[in-house]
This record gives structure tokens, sequence and C-alpha cells, in this order.
């Protein structure tokens, strides 16, 4: 796993080992089974993957269905009238949003590691397709980071792969996904950092505001943004 997290003018790379296991989308019939040993032999020629229950998407369009993507944009207003109301501005009655169910996740475990409420519980947030493209290690982040280090660590891989001239089509997720976190940073990281003499949820605004000009795109695209759905190829017939 590669992760890597930088604030203003700083940047510490981390390396953490973490086991792999078998893929478990491989078809059982590509196990065998050694009878005398009697053990499970692995399937050939199949690589072995992080645990899907480890790692959670970097932004909800990764890891939700439509129907949660509905639910999620109730939950994204419901929190804005209640940071409202924290302010002092009257809003009135605060809606309470909709639970999820399983069927609004895009994988079970995706389900089983946020639950009805979609609380973070993972161990790892995950950058698919984020990575170098001679490189496919699978690009972690740590799920103890708060909201700022989320973005930063966003903002610092966007840079990178600009270095490396990647296209719109890899960008533009990962600039979604700052346009995610920059209501909690600005909620809870608005103050000066005393360390770096900046406030984090400025510098967070100001990296977002310059990303999305690059790449020509509005806040509603962003909220928009939906992964390219994966096609399996029919058998040709006989």
């Amino acid at each position: 796993m590669r992760s890597a997290c930088r604030r203003p003018g700083n940047r510490v790379n981390i390396i953490v080992c973490v086991k792999q296991i078998p893929d478990p989308e491989t078809p059982a019939a590509s196990f065998k089974v050694d009878e005398a040993a009697k053990k499970v032999l692995p399937a050939q020629g199949i690589a072995p993957v992080v645990n899907p229950f480890d790692p959670q998407a970097t932004e909800a369009a990764l890891r939700l269905k439509d129907s949660g993507l509905r639910k999620f944009a109730e939950w994204q207003r419901t929190w804005a009238l209640q940071r409202r109301e924290d302010a002092g501005v009257p809003v009135g009655v605060i809606p309470v949003p909709p639970k999820y169910t399983t069927a609004d996740f895009r994988k079970q475990s995706f389900w089983s590691a946020r639950g009805k409420l979609d609380v973070p519980k993972e161990r790892f947030i995950a950058y698919p397709g984020a990575g170098r493209e001679t490189d496919r290690t699978p690009l972690l982040g740590w799920a103890g980071w708060d909201h700022a280090q989320q973005s930063l660590a966003l903002a610092t891989i966007i840079q990178q792969r600009q270095a490396e001239g990647a296209d719109d089509a890899t960008l533009i997720p990962l600039v979604a996904g700052m346009a995610e976190l920059q209501p909690w940073v600005e909620q809870w990281h608005s103050a000066i950092d005393p360390v770096f003499g900046v406030s984090p949820a400025e510098f967070c605004a100001e990296q977002l505001r310059l990303h999305s000009l690059e790449l020509r795109v509005t806040r509603d695209d962003l909220a928009a943004w939906r992964p390219t759905p994966t096609t399996r190829g029919r058998r040709p017939r006989a």
C-alpha cells in the first residue's frame, strides 16, 4: 500500500503493511483441494487483493448506487441546515434523512462497513484509479485522517497525477472528493493552524477552486459525477 498526506509546506510519506487475501470474487471452481494436506490451494493466475472490508472509496458516488446517492443528498441538506442553525440562523424544523439499506450500496462489503447511517468504520480510504499509470499498487489513505488531512491528501494526489499528464477522467473524481469534504473542513478546521500559519479550510477551498477552474467544472458538475459503469461481454453464440 502507498499513502501520502500533505499539509501546507509539509509532506509525510507513510508505508503500512497490509495483508492481502484471495480475491473474494474468484469463482469457486478456480480453487483446488489438497486432500492429503487437507487444505484449499489458492487459485492460479489470480492476484490477491486487499481485504474488501478494510478500505472504503473516497467519495459517495463510488460506494453508493443512485438510490443511496439520493439519500446522501438528503443527508447533505440536513447537515447544511444543522450548520446554519448552529451559527444562530433560524431554519425551522430540520428533517430527519432516511436510513440506508443494503440495496443502496454498490457492494455488500460497503454496506457491512458503513451500515444504515453510512458511518465510517473502515481502516483505509481507497482511491481507485488514482495511482500512477505504471504502478498498479492500490492507492490507500489512512481512515484516521481528519477531514482536512483527507482533503490535503487528495490535493497531493491531484498534483502528482497532473505532473504525470493524467487526463480529466482521472482528475475529476479526485476533485469531486475534495468538494464532498469541504463542508466538513470548513466546519471543523476554519481556524488558523498554529504550525503552518494558514487556515486549512481556506487552503483547501483555494485548492478546490483552482482545480475546478483547471478542469472547467462547477460544484454541480462535481456533485453529479458518477463512475463509468462496468460492462461484461457476452459469450458469442455458437
